[in-house]
């Protein structure tokens, strides 16, 4: 614990340079390979288990389970930028949030904290863009999701705690704020 972070971005890569001769496997990135299931491997951005750890300036993107876990009390983010998977299949991503307070934590703060999501390959809807425990001192300020691209019938039900509009195709590039 007692760790203070700054600025840290944290991402599974979710495109590669073409080798030569190699063509692109998605046409909005003819210069690419944009990553799929399987490539690239990375579960969790950051794991956070200690308390009184604050990150001010934190991007977690494109891992394929939770992108950031936080276990610790005490502690929160100022300013997080999060971008779901593109490559993740229905089936594959159920459970899984951009922002995942565990139930142990018994105080929290999160500023200015979004989630996005650009399901590029198959119908994924997320649950939700955070998840938190319903007692403590669990407190999100301006948290919001939204729906960046992706195939039609993707998204994010729900914005804390699978309650909340949906940020889906009809709402693309629209926050959904609690």
């Amino acid at each position: 614990g007692n760790v203070i972070g700054d600025n840290l971005w944290l991402w599974r890569a979710d495109h590669c340079q073409l080798r030569p001769n190699e063509l692109p496997n998605n046409p909005k990135l003819p210069l690419y390979w944009q990553v799929r299931s399987g490539e690239c491997g990375v579960k969790t951005a950051l794991d956070v288990k200690g308390n009184d750890v604050h990150m001010y300036g934190l991007f977690c993107e494109h891992t394929t389970e939770h992108q950031m876990i936080w276990s610790g009390s005490r502690g929160g983010v100022s300013f997080y930028q999060c971008e779901l998977p593109y490559d993740v299949l229905i089936g594959d991503f159920t459970g899984y949030v951009g922002y995942n307070v565990e139930d142990t934590v018994t105080s929290h703060k999160g500023r200015g904290v979004g989630v996005y999501s650009n399901f590029q390959v198959d119908k994924v809807m997320g649950d939700s863009g955070f998840l938190h425990p319903e007692d403590g001192d669990i407190d999100l300020i301006h948290p919001f999701t939204v729906f960046l691209d992706g195939v039609d019938g993707s998204g994010i039900k729900g914005i804390i705690n699978e309650v909340g509009e949906t940020a889906d195709f009809g709402r693309k590039g629209q926050p959904c704020r609690p």
